[in-house]
């Protein structure tokens, strides 16, 4: 279980691996594309586990890159919501209905939104933020960045 941890926060958030190093590896990419997959459910399960991960030896530099992670993946995803509603909204008004169609009925059935479940997804958003809140309510109890454990001595003092 340890050993899982171990390399679900290395691959995610690694010490050693510039961007371009991180988009070299596999792991990283494929562990990048759930953070920014858009079904609200696969975040929210995503999240909580690095969370859970992370919460195991909190760090302020760890709890910090797991707030700017998620919220730089809820931009992608909104934006990639944008482009799917866009995308359904003109497949179900103009691409799909036929020129000589005296009812634009298809949207209603077809529509961007119409299969979602709006209480799955304002309870997955919810819980989303929850993460967040959690994490920063986590950083004053967490240790220093590259602290030594065990160590009370402040490395910046003079």
């Amino acid at each position: 279980l340890s050993k899982g941890r171990a390399l679900m926060l290395y691959h995610y958030l690694p010490f050693d691996k510039t961007l371009w190093g991180r988009m070299c590896s596999p792991p990283s990419v494929a562990l990048q594309l759930v953070a920014m997959w858009p079904v609200l459910a696969v975040r929210a399960a995503f999240f909580t586990l690095l969370l859970g991960c992370l919460l195991v030896e909190p760090e302020a530099h760890q709890l910090t890159a797991f707030v700017l992670a998620h919220k730089s993946s809820q931009l992608v995803s909104g934006v990639m919501f944008a482009v799917q509603g866009l995308l359904a909204f003109w497949l179900c008004a103009a691409a799909l209905v036929p020129a000589d169609a005296p009812d634009s009925s298809g949207c209603a059935l077809r529509g961007p939104g119409v299969s979602h479940s709006v209480t799955a997804d304002a309870i997955a958003l919810v819980w989303l933020q929850a993460l967040v809140w959690l994490a920063f309510a986590l950083l004053p109890h967490a240790s220093g960045s590259g602290a030594r454990r065990g160590s009370d001595a402040n490395p910046l003092a003079p």
